[in-house]
Parts: C-alpha cells; structure tokens; sequence
C-alpha cells in the first residue's frame, strides 16, 4: 500500500472521529454576562468539536451572541416580550426545534424552557439543569417534569433537592472550569506580596449573594490591617448603589475598587493578584467563582453551605469555610492564615490541584453521555394548557425584565374574558388581594374592577407603596380583624407556594372563600 493511500485513510478515519454525532440545543435566558451564560458559552465550546451545537436565547441576548458566533457556535435569538401572546412564542420556539430535528435540548434556568417540553417531538431527550436553589429556578426547573427525560444537579445539595421531589433519571455533573483559568504564565508566589489584597468576584445581590456583609467585613479589617489591605470588587447588580453607600457612610471607599463587569481574562488576572476570594453567598446553586479562584492561586473563603461550599471547599485544606453569615469569623480566618505564609502557599497550591478536578471539557462530556442513559418519554407530546405555560412564565423575572414582562402579561389577560363564574356563583362582590408582587395588582386591578370591589392588597413585606390606584396595601393581620369588609381573599403569589398560603387561609378565615389565582383563568 502506497504512502499516499494510507495517509488518505488515516485522514478519512480521523474525518470519522470528527463526525457530527448529535445536534445539541442549548435554551438560555439571555446570553449575556453572567455565570450560567459563562457556563454555556464554554460547554458548546467544547461540545462543538463532535457535535452541532445550537444556542438558543428566549428573552434577546447581550453581546455574548457575538463571541458565541466569533468560536463558531451557532445562535438562534428568539425574545419573549416580542411576541403578543405565549402560544405563539412558544410555539414559534417549538416548532424551530422540531423542524431541525435536535437529539437533546438542554434547558437552563429560562422561564419558558421546560413549559415547551410538552410541544417538542417525543424523540427529542429534554434535559432540565438546574443551578440555583431559590424557589423560582427550582419550580421552572421541575415544571412539567413528567415530560422531561432527565435533570442535572450541579452540586449534592441541587442533587438532594431533586430526590425529596421523587424526580426519576437524575445526575449530579458540577460546573467547570475553562482551561484559560489555569495559564502558569504569569502565575506567582502569593506570600511575597506585602499587601493583603481581597476579590469578590459575583452579582452584587445581597439576598443571594450577601454582599452588604462586605462593609462589615471591612470595618473589621480597617482596624486590624491598618491602610494594608484592599478589595476589588468585580460585579454588578441591584445593590451596587445600597453597597456603595454602606461603604462610603464607613469611610471604606479608601479600600475599595469596584470595576463593574469584567471580561474573562481581565478577571483571571485579578484572581491571579488577589490572596483570598471572599464568597459571603447566603444562598448557592454551586460556586463557580470559588472554583476559578482555585485554579488561579486564589484562596476561597466561603460561608458553609452544605453540599455546595462545603463541596467544593476543604476547609483549612484548599480554602476556608467559615460559620454561616459570620462575618468575624470570615475576617479571623483570613487573618489566621495570612499571618502564616507557609501554611497560605500550601492551601493555595492544593486549591489549584482540586480545581482540576473540575474542568470544563469533563463536565461537557458528562452531559452528552446521560443522552444513552435516560429514556424517552412515554408521555406523548400534547398540546400545551394555556394554564401551566402562564404559571411557569410568571415564575421567575428579575428588575431587567419586569417592565417588558409586566406589559406583555397585561396585553394578554385584557383580551382574556376570565373564568370569573367562581366568583360570580359564590355571591362574591368585595375581594382582597393577597401579594402585590411586580405584575399581580395590576392583572387583577384589569380583570375584576368592572365587575368586582377590590377593597385592599396585602403586603406582608410591604415592598410597595401604600397604596396602588387608590386601594390601599395592609399586611396580613387586616384580614382577621376586617372580616366584615370582604368575601373572597384571591392569592396572588405567583410561586409554587402559593397552594401553601392558600391552604393557610382556608385555615386562619374558614368561613371566607380563598382562590388560587390560576383557578381563574
């Protein structure tokens, strides 16, 4: 056999391996900066090597689309608040999905990706991933479950969550880690600088992320560590102006960097400056920061949060743990080690050998080989109840989407009559509103005041003004005390506990009608 032939089979066999094994569709919110949207960018980078791999955004996208499209990663952009109304969005989404014959589609943290699994082909294997643990993820991640193959949990905890629910077909993958982030080229000995110097690296969200613990965490600095020490803090987020003025009324900004949002490698070189990442999250799907911190040099030091930090973090070992929202003890932690240069050079160099543990290329891998291990459904695809894809659409929104959401859900309930005759056959003319939340008092500020009195809202958390349109806002006591002014109580939560606050008042007020908002449409 020639040398030519049998180099013509080598590169036919090579072109072989490289075949296109599966079309991949990855569901997004918005590919924008973001953790999660970090995350996907770098799976389908792995992934397109063997794979056709498609992006697809349902709510417009950010620059990301850019990059994504830079690397060759196809992106399909769809936005929800285009579109008049959710059948034909969602149907618009579907029908692109099966027409294009996809082997697996990926749904991640989006709104609407499990409320399309009921439209798409039953030989499509539809997977949830679930990365946060509030309730809004977990109840769009678990929606419709019976017509989703199989879901990921990307930390223990997420996994431990999935099997109270009794959820069949599910697998613990963890994040990773792009090879980027484990470049030895400018990497140094942390202990020869003779500065203290911090990163918080994540959305400045306290009630997630607990960032209004940073000027507590200083002012305890500032008085041991002197003008020695600085934080730079990369991120934004909704309470970037509450930290900023925290910080200021301290007399902290001194100590303080914040630089917004940062690209990749502009945040690996902060990393590779900084001794110890502080992670002071209250609430944690997995930590991706903590495991880039590692793989830099970085020590994390994290509150405990059981099978999320705690995973990822041996405490003493390669990073600190410390007692959940502690702030003191966060500081002694860091104040104990940093005294010792030795024992700190050891923690960082065993944070880097266990971020390699977590790579980017294995987590990708381990999302293709669950495709062969789950079945597919035996639930035939069926045409979607108008119910559930409104309840799973009105889930989860944060502050960027509401206005837009808030407008696209009034357009749709002003064309719908109602179904109004529960309240009608049960003599009801005076109703209360339990929850005020972003979209519900206006919904039902449209769809009752011709033909009911809305005589109040209730606002536990009193999150609103004191009154909307002139009706005004109470907490939760008004209702026993006031009995005598209303005969229905309408609950308004638009979270699965909801069922919870109804079947607590059918208890509390027996003798008044409650209802489930879904009940009346």
């Amino acid at each position: 056999m020639s040398y030519d032939v049998i180099v013509d089979k080598v590169k036919s066999n090579v072109a072989l391996e490289r075949k296109v094994q599966m079309k991949i569709a990855l569901i997004v919110r918005r590919l924008d900066v973001g953790g999660i949207e970090n995350l996907i960018l770098r799976i389908s980078e792995c992934l397109k090597a063997n794979h056709d791999v498609c992006i697809i955004s349902t709510e417009g996208t950010g620059f990301w689309d850019i990059k994504a499209e830079v690397i060759g990663i196809k992106v399909k952009k769809y936005c929800i608040w285009d579109y008049s109304d959710p059948l034909t969005f969602i149907n618009r989404i579907a029908g692109h999905i099966n027409e294009e014959s996809f082997d697996a589609v990926y749904f991640n943290d989006t709104m609407i990706g499990n409320a399309l699994s009921t439209l798409l082909h039953s030989n499509i294997k539809k997977i949830s991933v679930l990365h946060a643990l509030d309730s809004a993820s977990t109840a769009v991640a678990f929606s419709n479950n019976e017509h989703i193959n199989g879901f990921i949990a990307v930390s223990p905890r997420i996994k431990k969550i999935m099997n109270e629910h009794k959820l069949n077909n599910t697998f613990l993958i963890p994040n990773g880690v792009s090879d980027d982030y484990f470049d030895k080229s400018s990497s140094r000995d942390k202990a020869d600088q003779n500065k203290l110097k911090l990163l918080y690296c994540g959305r400045l969200s306290h009630k997630d992320k607990g960032v209004l613990f940073i000027p507590e965490l200083l002012d305890i600095f500032s008085l041991h560590f002197n003008q020695h020490f600085e934080l730079t803090i990369i991120g934004d987020g909704p309470d970037r102006n509450q930290l900023e003025k925290l910080l200021k009324e301290r007399h902290l900004t001194n100590f303080v960097s914040i630089m917004g949002n940062m690209s990749k490698e502009n945040v690996i070189y902060e990393m590779k400056k900084a001794q110890f990442l502080i992670f002071p999250s209250l609430s944690e799907g997995f930590g991706l920061s903590i495991l880039e911190a590692q793989s830099t040099g970085c020590i994390p030091v994290a509150f405990k949060i059981e099978g999320v930090t705690d995973y990822l973090i041996n405490d003493n070992i390669n990073g600190l743990l410390c007692e959940y929202g502690n702030v003191k003890d966060m500081f002694e932690k860091i104040n104990s080690v940093y005294a010792d240069k030795i024992k700190m050079n050891a923690i960082s160099k065993a944070a880097i050998l266990n971020s390699q543990n977590f790579k980017i290329e294995k987590t990708a891998n381990e999302w293709i080989k669950i495709i062969d291990k789950m079945p597919l459904n035996q639930v035939e695809s069926k045409e979607n109840n108008i119910n559930s894809i409104i309840n799973v659409l009105s889930i989860a929104a944060d502050q960027q989407t509401m206005s837009a959401k808030k407008k696209w859900l009034e357009n749709y309930y002003n064309r719908l009559d109602g179904n109004l005759t529960l309240l009608k056959e049960n003599g009801i003319k005076n109703v209360v509103i339990f929850g005020t939340m972003y979209m519900s008092h206006f919904i039902y500020a449209n769809l009752l005041k011709e033909k009911f009195k809305i005589v109040s809202f209730i606002d536990n958390f009193k999150i609103q003004p004191s009154s909307i349109n002139q009706i005004p806002i109470y907490n939760e006591h008004w209702l026993e005390e006031n009995k005598d002014l209303y005969d229905a109580v309408i609950v308004s939560v638009e979270s699965l506990s909801r069922k919870d606050i109804k079947e607590n008042f059918e208890k509390k007020i027996p003798e008044k009608h409650i209802f489930d908002w879904v009940e009346l449409l």
